[in-house]
């Protein structure tokens, strides 16, 4: 499916597959290593709250 989508999209636009195929895989990469940056800080943003839930309880 996405090859055929690729092909539509380059003749219509006229752009070679390759090339758009090239920025297909950027755009996934650049996606995910997005998507792991967010799923990151809310890890540490979630520790950070712990910690600071668990100091007012405990008066540290």
């Amino acid at each position: 499916m996405a090859i055929l989508n690729n092909g539509i999209i380059s003749s219509y636009i006229g752009l070679d597959e390759e090339k758009l195929s090239t920025n297909a895989a950027l755009i996934d990469y650049f996606g995910t290593m997005f998507a792991f940056s967010i799923r990151f800080s809310l890890l540490l943003s979630n520790c950070s709250v712990a910690q600071i839930e668990f100091h007012n309880l405990y008066n540290f």
